[in-house]
C-alpha cells in the first residue's frame, strides 16, 4: 500500500497546530470532516475500542479492520452527522490507521513526523461501493487525487467538528 503524501499541501480544511484533520467519504453521503485535538490520540483509540468491544490483542486483525470500516460506513449512511456522531466516525477512521494489519508501523510513523514537524497530520479514508477503501496519512488535508493513490483491501472527546460537501 502507498501512503498518499500530496506532493503539494492541499488545504481542504484550516487546521490549527495540536490537531489531526479526518475526512471521510462513503458512497452517496458528503463527505464528513472532523478536527481532533493530537494529545487525546491514545484516548480516543482506547474509546473506539471500548465502544466497539475490540480487544487489545485483536486489534491488527484484518477482521477487525474490515468491522470497524464497515461500521463506519453503516454510520455514516444511517445517522444524522451530528458533532457527536462526526467526531465518533473521525476517531474511528484514526483508529483504522493506528492499527492497520499491514501498514500501522508505516502509518504510525508518518502522522508522528507530521505531528512533530508541522504540529498536524490528516487522516483520509474514503469507503467505495465494493466493500474497498483507500485509507491515507498526510501532512495536510488529501484531496481526492491523493487519496485515490493510497488504496488498500480491506466517543472522542473535544474536538471541533464540521461536516462539509465537497
Amino acid at each position: 500500500m502507498d501512503i498518499a503524501v500530496p506532493e503539494m499541501p492541499i488545504n481542504l480544511l484550516s487546521v490549527p497546530g495540536g490537531r489531526i484533520a479526518v475526512k471521510v467519504s462513503v458512497p452517496a453521503r458528503p463527505p464528513v470532516h472532523a478536527v481532533l485535538p493530537a494529545e487525546k490520540i491514545v484516548e480516543n483509540l482506547q474509546a473506539i475500542e471500548q465502544n466497539l468491544g475490540i480487544e487489545r490483542r485483536n486489534r491488527y486483525m484484518a477482521h477487525q479492520h474490515a468491522m470497524v470500516c464497515a461500521s463506519i460506513v453503516a454510520t455514516v449512511t444511517d445517522h444524522i452527522m451530528t458533532e457527536e456522531v462526526s467526531i465518533g466516525v473521525a476517531v474511528a477512521a484514526l483508529w483504522l490507521a493506528m492499527n492497520h494489519p499491514r501498514e500501522r508501523e508505516e502509518m504510525r510513523k508518518a502522522l508522528g513526523t507530521y505531528l512533530r514537524s508541522s504540529g498536524r497530520g490528516c487522516i483520509a479514508l474514503e469507503a467505495f461501493a465494493d466493500q474497498t477503501f483507500s485509507l491515507g496519512v498526510a501532512p495536510d488535508p488529501i484531496a481526492d487525487a491523493q487519496l485515490e493513490r493510497a488504496k488498500t483491501d480491506a466517543a472522542a472527546l473535544n474536538a471541533e467538528v464540521r461536516t462539509a460537501a465537497d
